[in-house]
């Protein structure tokens, strides 16, 4: 994480300023009522630097407060009291988000749920977790793996995020092909809604079965409508096969033909196909320490592809099928991972495509979703638009449409060059029925691009929906919806 925070001070962004509310300042009568709710550790007034900016040191806020509950009766009264009073919150996990959905933009309270990290309960037969919102993800990770199972959930940033700002921006991952959404795998959740109301959907299962599943409403608002303080995940047995193949082409199409042969294939074991092209590859080659080459030559694309099951013995032999048939119709080469090095080798690359367009200038990033036909050429036309004047890759999770697009420039021209994809990209988006973000969320970054992704009819129903739940306007105020 460390590394990624000193990569990641080149990473540039474009975003519309936001204009502050009508929103009350704290005052000392404000401190002392929080004062009488939570005990000294959890108010803090002292260097909160780091939870002002984003990890990546786009965005910047001027919050003097941040409040650190233990439980969701502290969270109420928190919430409650800024309800009547006109406080505007910034809910605060571990603020590893790239849209600037975690920090302050001006003066807000930051709430953040580092102290409510407990794991409370766990059903074996069931394989279902309980857990507060503020359990980093990699702790949920090991707790699960030791007793059999895993999180459905696998990201880059797991040492640091939080499974409640996972749960708020739906965060998807590298194995989404084989777990699904965060909307499948939670069963319920406890969160308090900017009214100060407590709503518990844990009670699984029976609550869950009449009517409205009013949880889904919370995976994916970014704290807007409600501060999530618990969740409960539907787990999934460990794996005790893993296999990694590599696989190299020179066109597009051709990676279309290896997923259509990994689903025919490798069906339900398939758990990861990440797509890279030539652009992304040479820059980890390039700017990556212990980069390991598995070919000798050189390709127009690269995809690595995937399973986990529980038959080693059965799984690899599908792997060499799947395999066998690529190389008959559409792969010029490719390799399967003799042992866990080699498989940690190949997804170095993978996973390092982001931070090796960092090295190479001031970057953006594209986080977006395109239908697959189109998949690719979204990145040429980019391309096309950046010129010679920076380096464009393409990279994703492709099963699912889910594209990043990075753009290393000089810093000099990155302005320019900003400003330019920007006018092109979102507009495209939104002809071509794609989405200006695929797992990432809109947060603060892309607040005035959501109308390039939803009608007119859809915003107006979520600013409802808004209104129902927060009728203060205090919850994350200034991200995903312009308020009015």
């Amino acid at each position: 994480m460390h590394k990624l925070i000193k990569l990641s001070r080149k990473f540039a962004s474009l975003y519309t300023p936001a204009d502050k509310l009508n929103h009350k300042s704290l005052s000392a009568a404000d401190l002392s009522y929080f004062e009488s709710i939570l005990p000294k550790s959890g108010i803090i007034q002292a260097d909160l630097s780091s939870h002002n900016t984003d990890y990546i040191g786009i965005f910047k806020g001027e919050s003097t407060l941040m409040l650190k509950p233990t439980n969701v009766e502290q969270v109420q009264a928190i919430i409650k009291y800024c309800k009547q009073e006109r406080l505007p919150i910034c809910p605060q996990g571990g603020n590893t988000g790239l849209v600037g959905g975690s920090v302050p933009v001006f003066d807000e309270i930051i709430l953040n749920t580092s102290q409510m990290n407990n794991i409370f309960d766990f059903d074996e037969n069931q394989g279902i977790v309980a857990c507060q919102s503020g359990t980093i993800l990699d702790a949920l990770s090991n707790y699960a793996e030791e007793r059999g199972f895993v999180v459905p959930l696998d990201l880059g940033a797991k040492g640091s995020c939080f499974i409640g700002g996972n749960i708020s921006t739906n965060a998807g991952g590298n194995r989404f092909i084989r777990y699904k959404s965060l909307h499948e795998t939670t069963i319920g959740l406890e969160v308090v809604t900017g009214n100060g109301d407590i709503l518990n959907t844990m009670d699984y299962p029976s609550r869950k079965k009449a009517a409205i599943d009013f949880h889904h409403l919370f995976i994916g608002s970014e704290g807007t409508l409600g501060v999530i303080t618990a969740a409960k995940i539907q787990l999934s047995p460990k794996p005790t096969s893993q296999n990694v193949a590599f696989l190299a082409c020179n066109n597009f199409d051709d990676i279309l033909k290896i997923l259509g042969l990994a689903r025919k294939f490798l069906g339900e074991i398939l758990s990861a196909f990440e797509m890279m092209d030539k652009q992304s590859y040479n820059l980890v080659s390039a700017y990556i320490p212990r980069f390991k080459k598995p070919f000798e030559k050189s390709y127009g694309f690269y995809v690595l592809v995937e399973t986990l099951g529980i038959n080693q013995t059965h799984d690899k032999e599908k792997m060499e099928i799947f395999i066998e048939n690529c190389m008959k119709m559409c792969a010029l080469d490719g390799i399967v991972c003799r042992d866990l090095k080699q498989m940690l080798d190949l997804w170095n690359i993978r996973e390092n495509c982001g931070p090796a367009a960092a090295r190479a200038g001031y970057c953006f990033k594209f986080d977006i979703s395109t239908p697959h036909a189109l998949y690719y050429k979204t990145v040429e036309d980019v391309r096309e638009i950046v010129g010679d004047d920076g380096i464009t890759i393409g990279f994703g999770h492709i099963a699912d449409c889910n594209l990043h697009i990075n753009i290393a420039v000089p810093k000099e021209i990155a302005k320019n060059v900003g400003e330019r994809v920007n006018n092109f990209l979102f507009e495209y988006l939104q002809k071509i029925s794609g989405s200006v973000s695929a797992e990432h969320g809109i947060g603060l970054q892309k607040k005035d691009k959501l109308k390039y992704a939803r009608t007119s009819e859809e915003i107006e129903i979520m600013r409802r929906i808004k209104k129902a739940y927060d009728p203060a306007g205090i919850l994350n105020p200034y991200k995903v919806l312009t308020i009015k």
